[in-house]
């Protein structure tokens, strides 16, 4: 698995397992790419570069579920308890075959524990927010700390030349 393709998808990207950059389809476990515009034979049926990347994805990683939840809980955030409660829930069990199958207390432990984890989503959605709004800001003030470039003809460089972006601006708007 290549970190920098992997992290550097979207969510929608996550849930189907491969991403789409230009013509290529790449899935983002593997690396395998599928290019537009070509045909690939998959157990005997052709399949344009899309349905080959789905088909992929499908049938060499099985689930895509399950793949993240193997990540365990540095990734995930949950407990192994939550991971099985996950899986229950994937599955379709409602929850009194959870309660049968968990040998849980009550129903209304396995409401709880539903209404618990989409906390968590949503705590995990402002959490990104954040972190994307940080990062913004930060590339703003790298690029406001960036030095103006000096003029290529300038035939005496001095700490004179050594502005920055922002004290440029600055300079224009006192003019």
């Amino acid at each position: 698995m290549n970190g920098e393709v992997f992290w550097n998808t979207i969510i929608d990207e996550l849930k189907q397992g491969y991403k789409k950059q230009d013509s290529i389809y790449t899935c983002i476990i593997c690396d395998a790419t599928f290019h537009e515009g070509i045909i690939y034979p998959i157990n005997d049926v052709l399949f344009d570069a899309k349905k080959a990347v789905e088909t992929h994805v499908a049938t060499s990683h099985n689930d895509i579920f399950e793949f993240y939840l193997g990540f365990g809980k540095v990734y995930t955030g949950l407990s192994e308890g939550h991971t099985e409660l996950a899986k229950l829930f994937y599955k379709g069990h409602s929850d009194k075959e959870i309660v049968e199958i968990t040998s849980s207390n009550s129903i209304s432990t396995i409401r709880n524990q539903r209404f618990a984890m989409r906390e968590k989503y949503k705590q995990a959605k402002i959490l990104v927010a954040l972190v994307e709004l940080m990062e913004e800001k930060m590339q703003q003030l790298k690029q406001e700390r960036k030095l103006v470039d000096f003029h290529p003809k300038a035939t005496c460089i001095d700490e004179r030349f050594a502005i920055t972006e922002r004290s440029r601006q600055k300079r224009k708007e006192k003019l």
